[in-house]
């Protein structure tokens, strides 16, 4: 379900669904570069280069409203949960306890033990 809500928050927040792309690109390509970048005549560190990317992708994350996607995301998941548990009924022979799962002979018939 909460796969379903994403792939339709994603479809109907373009801005959020291309930074998204944008910022994985970039994250992808810095990682697997073959040489090391430069920005002018300056070349850009590892630490400099991850820095970057990391404040870049929090300003997209901050300008497309992800913190409103991802606690919507997270409340539709636990809604989600909750909901499973309150609707699910206990198996027959387990009268409701979940240690006794394969019901009170399960022990006897497999392993003998009385």
């Amino acid at each position: 379900v909460a796969i379903i809500v994403a792939i339709y928050y994603l479809i109907t927040n373009i801005m959020f669904m291309i930074s998204i792309i944008v910022c994985g690109t970039s994250w992808y390509l810095y990682r697997n570069r073959k040489a090391p970048v430069y920005i002018g005549n300056t070349e850009i560190t590892p630490i400099q280069g991850y820095t970057g990317l990391t404040f870049g992708t929090l300003i997209m994350f901050y300008l497309t409203s992800g913190s409103n996607t991802v606690f919507w995301l997270i409340t539709v998941a636990a809604m989600t949960v909750v909901g499973h548990a309150w609707a699910r009924e206990p198996g027959v022979n387990t009268g409701g306890s979940p240690e006794d799962i394969f019901g009170a002979n399960h022990a006897q018939e497999v392993f003998g033990v009385l």
